[in-house]
């Protein structure tokens, strides 16, 4: 099946109600699940674990960054969590416009390595069209305590919604990113 939506008019657009959609019904009568707008706001320095958001269509939005971008989750209250039912974690956030200076970002996450677990796989992917289509860039090793992007400062496009995405892959615990 092959699906078209309009950006500008679909995905991004508010809802009825004024909340950002979560998704669109699209000719064929199909649904396209839709990455939420990330707000206008400063990006926090510290990233908040809200739950839900286990789906792209439930990311945490984060609002605008710039310079060097990174996951900082509950930077003062622990950290996240995967595993035991919680199967994801999504954050989306935008890019400053390229008035404000070049962006980019680094990501690793790490747990406790006597859980002897390849606990997540880390990725960040472009949102085009309210989808996150496009892979920036990503970590799936078989590690047991940390996953690290394989290139420090990647570049970002100015202006950009991007959506950060830690998926479990095996047991359940705390971890730090």
């Amino acid at each position: 099946m092959n699906v078209s939506v309009d950006a500008a008019s679909a995905a991004d657009a508010p809802a009825a109600d004024g909340a950002p959609p979560d998704a669109v019904t699209v000719a064929d009568g199909g649904t396209v699940h839709v990455v939420p707008d990330p707000g206008t706001g400063a990006m926090p320095s510290s990233w908040p674990d809200t739950e839900p958001n286990d789906t792209p269509e439930q990311a945490v939005p984060l609002g605008v960054g710039g310079g060097q971008i990174g996951p900082y989750i509950e930077e003062f209250t622990g950290g996240g969590h995967l595993g035991g039912g919680d199967e994801a974690d999504y954050f989306v956030f935008r890019t400053a416009p390229a008035a404000a200076g070049a962006s980019t970002f680094i990501a690793q996450a790490c747990w406790d390595g006597a859980l002897n677990v390849d606990l997540l796989d880390i990725a960040l992917y472009k949102v085009v069209d309210g989808q996150p289509l496009i892979p920036v860039i990503s970590a799936a090793t078989n590690s047991t305590a940390c996953e690290r992007l394989p290139m420090f400062n990647v570049p970002l496009e100015a202006d950009t919604k991007y959506l950060f995405a830690l998926t479990h892959v095996a047991g359940a615990g705390a971890y730090q990113a």
